[in-house]
């Protein structure tokens, strides 16, 4: 499971050959951003903003919100230590402490990620095309 996210004019255009793109897992750098997706999803949220499974064209006031989101996850980031412990799910339908699934995340990887995601956002808002996300 990944989402893969670039720059088009829709989602029904596949990116372009060599073209930038930020592929995300389900990894902890996933799951740290994944706050900062949610918060800048626009109601009626009927999907999640990028998600691992599902396809969304980002654009317009919904774009500034991802990048002002972006911008807070980055700074948040630069706050952390060196690592830090990110949740990722649960093991089990029983949730708790003794289910938790955590990974490790590296603070230069979180900063490389979102500097690349941001690259894009502003490269589709400067050229009026959308950020597309693409799970599979």
């Amino acid at each position: 499971m990944a989402a893969v996210i670039y720059v088009a004019n829709a989602f029904d255009e596949a990116p372009q050959a060599g073209s930038p793109r930020v592929i995300l897992d389900d990894t902890a750098v996933y799951w740290f951003l994944y706050r900062y997706f949610e918060a800048a999803n626009l109601p009626p949220a009927k999907e999640e903003l990028i998600d691992l499974y599902g396809a969304a064209e980002i654009g317009g006031y919904q774009l500034e919100r991802l990048i002002e989101e972006l911008r807070v996850a980055e700074a948040d980031a630069r706050a952390r230590p060196a690592e830090w412990s990110v949740l990722l799910g649960w093991h089990s339908e029983k949730l708790g402490r003794d289910t938790e699934r955590r990974g490790v995340l590296n603070r230069e990887d979180a900063l490389a990620t979102i500097g690349s995601i941001l690259a894009l956002a502003d490269d589709a808002q400067k050229h009026g095309r959308k950020l597309i996300s693409s799970g599979d």
